[in-house]
């Protein structure tokens, strides 16, 4: 069976240690590919996104605490002694 491995395991014409020549990648092409994958991912993710959003919508006019309580750690760490009389959201 000689010649059969046309590459030793060791060449540096050969990629792989079985002696299968894979030639040179395009770096150019792998790296378009890659940034096609990438953006396609994060199109699908944004699309379930916006469709749980509108699945389930934030109930209008309710108060959260969370952000009333970030608002409030803010203002006093900002002006210590201050206080919050009333939060309004505007569009």
């Amino acid at each position: 069976m000689r010649g059969v491995w046309r590459c030793g395991p060791f060449d540096p014409q050969c990629y792989t240690s079985v002696g299968v020549s894979m030639g040179s990648p395009d770096l150019l092409l792998i790296c378009l590919s890659s940034f096609a994958a990438v953006f396609l991912l994060l199109s699908v993710l944004a699309l379930v996104m916006r469709a749980l959003i509108a699945l389930f919508p934030q109930p209008i006019g309710s108060t959260d605490t969370a952000m009333l309580a970030a608002v409030a750690a803010a203002v006093s760490a900002a002006h210590p002694g201050a206080t919050i009389t009333k939060i309004e959201e505007t569009p």
